[in-house]
């Protein structure tokens, strides 16, 4: 729709119009039907009557862009797109990390990164992020102190180093002198 005040023009005896200037029109500003949808963007802001802006999928997010129209009814018409959520690059961490819970993670998705086994710790939380990649702090993870459960113990032998590790350390078990 577009909007001005009117101009009023007179029609002469001689059969010609009389009057001064021409009303000043404005576009109506679009605002409903905007472009809608998970990882949907665009620019359709302050956007009027028979102007065209583009819908297309935002950071983290691929799809195809779509055109959109402002109607006379001050309403938009076209088709969102579908956008699709990328995957997050996999997570290439120490060995002492869990992060099988991260793998095929999409943009926006969120992950527990833990401690694998024989480490100690509490579990936090990864999020995919818009550039592909994860983020998050890691987890402290202390390694599990050894007894000598495990360790031979026969007379012939010596268990050198063996008393106070933690997983991960190695000890030599060799015979004795």
């Amino acid at each position: 729709m577009i909007t001005g005040d009117p101009v009023p023009y007179t029609c002469t005896a001689a059969g010609t119009y009389s009057g001064t200037g021409v009303p000043t029109c404005s576009a109506i500003e679009c605002t409903g039907g905007l472009p809608s949808g998970t990882g949907v963007s665009h620019d359709c802001s302050g956007k009027g009557t028979d102007q065209t802006c583009t819908a297309s999928c935002g950071a983290g997010y691929t799809g195809t862009a779509t055109t959109f129209t402002c109607g006379s009814s001050g309403d938009f018409t076209g088709t969102s797109p579908t956008c699709t959520a990328n995957t997050c690059t996999a997570l290439s961490l120490d060995a002492k990390y869990l992060t099988s819970g991260c793998d095929g993670k999409t943009t926006g998705e969120t992950c527990p990164v833990g401690c694998q086994e024989g480490y100690t710790g509490d579990s936090v939380q990864y999020t995919c992020s818009t550039d592909g990649t994860f983020m998050g702090t890691l987890p402290t993870c202390t390694p599990k102190a050894c007894g000598t459960t495990g360790v031979p113990t026969d007379a012939d032998l010596s268990t050198t180093g063996c008393d106070s590790l933690v997983t991960g350390q190695t000890c030599s078990v060799q015979c004795a002198n």
